[in-house]
């Protein structure tokens, strides 16, 4: 058994309670293909551009009366909340065009049997701001629901992942001791801030291994192999490096303050 089957299985006996019950609004009298990748990705491609063009009829049209939805922020909302919040996202024409989702590592899984559908995929956002196209990165979990010809969604959950910014290149030496020093989150804590050459390294103790953290911009670092973790420095108006801001996932913001 696949590993997010394993960690989805629990909720097979609840969903079947529900197969049941309203489904998607029904478009079409054919029967849909046997189910697969494509058929998954061209249903959350098309929730995606309802979504982005704030078209709560299209995405009630892809979605069950009895869905749960959990976004990137940990914000529940049932069906109707969904619709509502969809409605809140109409943007213009050219806005809503110029948003492009690519998938990938798409995998299903079907269950109960073949009632039910287990779909996990890699979503990239690339919305164009002027000549250049940036967004955002997260991993779908869906539960789909066959309802007669349909497969509507009915559980959907979203994580966030981390950017894929290129570093920046080795900083200068002489500009990186700036950074140098100890900084205090609170009193009695300390976190020791180095520069070997044209890299920044931190430690939590004296006698802790130094991390190496990688440039990102001017004043931003983030620690090697962690994209999501962002160590952001604040200067005075002179110039002169103060502390850093250190946001992290699911962390709150910590602050440190440059002592020496």
């Amino acid at each position: 058994m696949k590993p997010f089957l394993k960690r989805c299985a629990w909720v097979v006996a609840a969903l079947q309670l529900v197969l049941g019950a309203p489904g998607c609004l029904s478009q079409g009298t054919g029967s849909e293909p046997p189910p697969g990748n494509a058929l998954f990705s061209r249903l959350i491609r098309a929730r995606l551009r309802a979504f982005s063009r704030g078209d709560s009829a299209a995405y009630r049209a892809l979605v069950g009366s009895d869905l749960v939805h959990t976004d990137d922020h940990g914000t529940r909302r049932t069906f109707r909340q969904v619709l509502a919040h969809v409605a809140t996202n109409r943007a213009p024409d050219d806005t809503a065009s110029s948003v492009r989702y690519d998938l990938s590592n798409v995998a299903v899984q079907l269950a109960d049997p073949g009632n039910l559908a287990f779909v996990e995929a890699t979503v990239n956002e690339g919305v164009l701001f002027g000549t250049r196209r940036v967004g955002g990165r997260w991993q779908e979990t869906n539960v789909f629901a066959k309802r007669g010809a349909r497969w509507c969604l009915i559980l959907h959950a979203e994580t966030p992942l981390a950017g894929r910014g290129a570093a920046a290149a080795p900083g200068d030496s002489a500009q990186l001791k700036d950074f140098a020093g100890r900084y205090a989150w609170w009193p009695g804590y300390e976190e020791r801030i180095t520069q070997r050459g044209g890299t920044l390294y931190e430690q939590d103790a004296d006698t802790s291994p130094p991390w190496p953290f990688v440039q990102r911009s001017p004043d931003v670092f983030s620690p090697k192999n962690d994209s999501s973790t962002l160590m952001v420095f604040g200067r005075d108006a002179t110039g002169r490096v103060t502390h850093y801001n250190l946001c992290a996932p699911g962390w709150p913001v910590i602050r440190g303050q440059k002592v020496r």
